[in-house]
């Protein structure tokens, strides 16, 4: 059972949800569609941001109602395991790529970087140097294979233009 102040958390937090999903569903219908390719909004490449954006909305909801009916354990009241810590660090990584990298490089290198970066922190500490250096080659090879059959694939078939 949450006392009130957890509560209020949830509460606030779920309407920080719903907030944050209705502005991914603004942005989302303002992105080009590309009609004159035959495109509708169901194919074209807001579609689906705008279903993530409502599901954030309706999740942000069950969180107030839960909050508000009581039926939430106390997160805020349990010690972080190691799991929670390494969600909190992929969040991290996630808002520098997002908010430091896209838009400021071309989203390729961003992209290729954040890959490479983001296989590194998962997989050590590696045994030796040897291993280091072929968890790099792995990773850095991974990054740039990945990032650019992205740009290919969303630039090239999907028309999509990427930051």
């Amino acid at each position: 059972m949450q006392n009130g102040s957890e509560r209020t958390a949830d509460r606030l937090s779920g309407v920080g949800w719903i907030v944050l999903g209705g502005g991914v569903i603004v942005v989302s219908l303002r992105m080009e569609t590309r009609a004159h390719l035959g495109a509708t909004f169901l194919t074209g490449p807001g579609f689906v941001p705008a279903l993530l954006g409502g599901a954030l909305c309706l999740l942000g909801l069950i969180l107030i109602l839960r909050a508000s009916w009581g039926q939430v354990e106390g997160f805020l009241t349990r010690t972080a395991t190691t799991s929670d810590r390494r969600a909190l660090l992929a969040l991290a990584m996630m808002l520098v790529f997002a908010l430091g990298l896209v838009g400021r490089v071309p989203f390729g290198i961003a992209a290729g970087v954040f890959i490479t970066v983001f296989i590194m922190v998962f997989n050590l500490p590696v045994g030796s140097q040897g291993a280091l250096a072929r968890l790099t080659a792995k990773a850095a090879a991974t990054g740039i294979v990945t990032a650019t059959l992205v740009v290919l694939l969303f630039e090239k078939v999907f028309f999509v233009r990427l930051p």
